[in-house]
């Protein structure tokens, strides 16, 4: 079965929110919070679902997050090939590769907070 939990960046205060934030009662009540999350459209809150899948580090891979890959299938690349991670009518993607068909990928940023710096 699917973990579903979620994440939510806060534009106003400029930080991300994870799951485990929200459960314990950082924002105040969580049910409060999505609530009136989706009632004012994400506007200051856009919440991000988690994909189920981890990076070749062990990163959990939320949508919003910006992936870096070399290998797809039976193909290598020798530049990477950069793209957000996105929920549309085909599943999860990411640069238009679908996410659960990288043999190798790492979470390198979001798009909120920008790439991390190794």
């Amino acid at each position: 079965m699917k973990n579903i939990k979620f994440r939510v960046w806060d534009k106003k205060a400029k930080w991300m929110l994870s799951w485990e934030d929200i459960l314990e009662g950082k924002t105040g009540n969580a049910w409060q919070f999505f609530m009136q999350a989706i009632k004012n459209k994400n506007d200051r809150f856009p919440i991000m679902q988690f994909t189920g899948l981890t990076d070749m580090n062990g990163k959990q891979i939320y949508e919003g997050d910006i992936l870096k890959h070399y290998k797809m299938g039976d193909f290598d690349k020798k530049e990477p090939i950069i793209g957000e991670v996105i929920f549309d009518s085909n599943g999860v993607s990411a640069g238009y590769w679908p996410v659960g068909h990288l043999d190798k990928c790492e979470v390198i940023g979001n798009i909120y907070e920008g790439l991390h710096k190794k």
